[in-house]
């Protein structure tokens, strides 16, 4: 007899992302592992380029992994609604997708969602994010 252990409790739920156009997408709780990494991967590589790069290096890398990672997210986006034939998002709409989606997911937490855009200005603190130390005055 072969003893079968269901594993569905344990996964986590498929996460929706809707948009102001009433529209909504849905993406498997636990995606396949080496799509989501590639995601990972092109985000982080991206990074670098940035830090590292020229202004011309990081426009240059940063066109061609907003493109790759539009693709990657097609894909993924596609796993939940296998008829969606381009992807739905816009430039600033991928960067933002692909934050939260990490997010989501718990992967790397506490960044920003929309670091990749340099139109952006630097979020603040979030209250339980603030320091809690003295500042030293000794008052």
């Amino acid at each position: 007899m072969t003893r079968i252990v269901n594993i569905s409790p344990l996964l986590p739920e498929d996460v929706e992302f809707k948009f102001a156009s009433g529209e909504s997408y849905v993406v498997p709780g636990d995606p396949p592992l080496d799509l989501l990494l590639r995601i990972v991967d092109m985000r982080e590589s991206a990074k670098t380029v940035q830090v590292d790069g020229t202004e011309e290096e990081v426009t240059e890398v940063g066109v061609q992994v907003l493109r790759d990672l539009n693709a990657e997210v097609l894909k993924l986006l596609q796993i939940r609604q296998p008829d969606l034939e381009s992807s739905p998002l816009g430039i600033f709409g991928v960067q933002a997708f692909v934050g939260e989606l990490l997010s989501a997911y718990n992967i790397m937490a506490g960044e920003e969602p929309n670091e990749l855009d340099p139109t952006k200005q630097p979020r603040q603190p979030r209250d339980h994010e603030k320091s809690t130390r003295s500042s030293g005055s000794g008052s």
